[in-house]
């Protein structure tokens, strides 16, 4: 009891406190109502629950344990956990509780058929007015699930990261407003800045105007569109002037990310093979022209022999016996047949150049193995059949 003096609206008063410090007993019969209380509780439960005795034996368990675990009561009555857990976690798990007075840890169970199982287990003693351990409360909540999405998100993690890491490409996420968000590179020396400049920073602060602009755009129609936009760039990195390829893709409501591809090399290769075609098509024009000049020049000269072989073979300048008269008509159709042969290669060089097209037709086999052995097949005297 305590009494204080308090002073209220002039007047003095006294407060008197007291307190009921006289023990509550209980009757057999609430103690039993208490129990039977316990037991729904615990028969009801979702979680695993069992009872052990002060040495670790197994007293009781309600129906989530046996479905948890698959032994019955039977089974475990007068077992310790070791029945189903670490014999060397039994022999510290007691001890433990009997001092702290709770105890929670996740542990492993192997169940009645031996599957292992991820156990979130907490345990508390149960105490007398004396203070004396009575019991043990053990309560098992199965996490099995939940640890193989743990170890199946570690393990696509580590995946991803392996995947991100093999790819050479720079990889940035941006913010709608332009923020850069993250970077990745395998180098830093092909950054544009190191990321300590430019993370948390906007693109318009950090890159050139006419770039910065550019992305933007790009950003904006990815986020709209949700479409995959690709554009290509050029930057100064150490002070030399290189070519990206750059892919914004939607990874958020207001983010893209940004995968820049160095194509340098690409470029430069696209130049060397640009460069490579004009010279041979200047070389193409250089042999075509070459060709038909070569061919002027050659006409002009196989013309007059094949005028006075044909005037020779009209005995205009007198009679031919008929081994001279053999001999003009060798001369006249070696001079038509190198005529075809500078034509030919004339209109060979034209079709090369694309200013004229070749144009299939059937020939006579025989008569055009004739005609290319007919001069050699004479010098050495040889029938063809």
């Amino acid at each position: 009891m305590s009494i204080n003096r308090a002073r209220i609206r002039d007047r003095v008063i006294q407060m008197v406190l007291a307190i009921d410090t006289t023990p509550k007993m209980t009757t057999p019969k609430q103690t039993e109502e208490k129990l039977t209380l316990y037991r729904e509780i615990i028969a009801n439960s979702k979680d695993a629950i069992a009872i052990l005795d002060t040495q670790g034996y197994y007293i009781e368990q309600n129906w989530a344990h046996r479905d948890l675990l698959g032994y019955t009561d039977e089974e475990l009555q007068g077992k310790t956990l070791a029945i189903h857990t670490d014999g060397d976690f039994c022999s510290f798990f007691l001890p433990e509780v009997e001092k702290q007075g709770n105890y929670c840890a996740e542990i492993t169970c192997r169940s009645k058929s031996g599957e292992l199982l991820y156990i979130e287990f907490s345990s508390f003693a149960v105490r007398n007015d004396g203070g004396q351990t009575v019991c043990y409360f053990g309560i098992k909540r199965d996490i099995t699930a939940r640890k193989r999405q743990e170890a199946s998100l570690r393990q696509s993690e580590v995946r991803n990261r392996a995947l991100l890491d093999a790819i050479p490409d720079l990889m940035f996420c941006i913010a709608k407003d332009g923020t850069l968000i993250d970077c990745k590179a395998n180098k830093e020396d092909l950054l544009y800045a190191h990321p300590s400049q430019f993370l948390g920073r906007k693109v318009q602060e950090v890159l050139p105007a006419e770039l910065s602009q550019q992305i933007m755009h790009y950003l904006e129609q990815a986020l709209q569109t949700k479409t995959i936009q690709i554009f290509e760039y050029q930057l100064a990195i150490t002070g030399m002037e290189r070519h990206y390829e750059a892919r914004l893709v939607v990874s958020g409501e207001e983010e893209v990310v940004s995968i820049v591809r160095d194509i340098t090399q690409r470029k430069q290769t696209e130049l060397e093979l640009r460069q490579a075609k004009e010279a041979a098509e200047a070389a193409s024009d250089s042999k075509t022209e070459f060709l038909a000049n070569m061919s002027h020049e050659l006409r002009t000269p196989l013309n007059a022999i094949l005028g006075l072989s044909q005037l020779l073979d009209q005995q205009i300048f007198g009679s031919l016996n008929a081994k001279q008269k053999e001999y003009v008509n060798y001369i006249h159709s070696s001079g038509q047949h190198l005529l075809s042969l500078i034509n030919d290669i004339l209109d060979l060089s034209k079709v090369e150049a694309g200013k004229e097209e070749l144009i299939l037709m059937p020939i006579s086999v025989r008569e055009l193995c004739d005609s290319c052995l007919s001069l050699s097949s004479r010098t050495k005297v040889i029938d063809t059949v």
